[in-house]
């Protein structure tokens, strides 16, 4: 959190929507007429012009930007669940470091 005088500031979320409307307002006036006439911390603005491009090509209801829901390859999962099934099956344990291998050859084996 940052300090603004004698009170501690609270973390806030904001829209897309809110983000775009900032830095519009901060494109055409400036950062610290922006920070006043929205009473945003100017350091967050500066932070969200760097970010311009995700931000406007993002959904105005959404607060943050997030991965992916599902993988970036289901193929890849696929076959990395399916060796995972066929390992259990054996009764052979399953590491960490087994999956990373087998999903890394899989990525290959598809040209990844």
């Amino acid at each position: 959190m940052s300090t603004t005088g004698n009170f501690l500031r609270r973390r806030m979320a904001y829209s897309m929507k809110t983000k775009k409307a900032v830095i519009l307002y901060a494109e055409i006036h400036g950062n610290r007429p922006a920070q006043r006439e929205y009473n945003i911390d100017e350091a967050t603005i500066r932070q969200w012009r760097k970010q311009r491009d995700r931000i406007f090509a993002s959904n105005s209801t959404r607060k943050a930007f997030r991965g992916p829901k599902t993988g970036a390859n289901v193929e890849v999962e696929e076959r990395v669940v399916n060796f995972i099934k066929d390992k259990r099956s054996q009764a052979l344990p399953v590491t960490p470091r087994m999956l990373q291998s087998e999903a890394l050859e899989e990525a290959a084996d598809l040209g990844m």
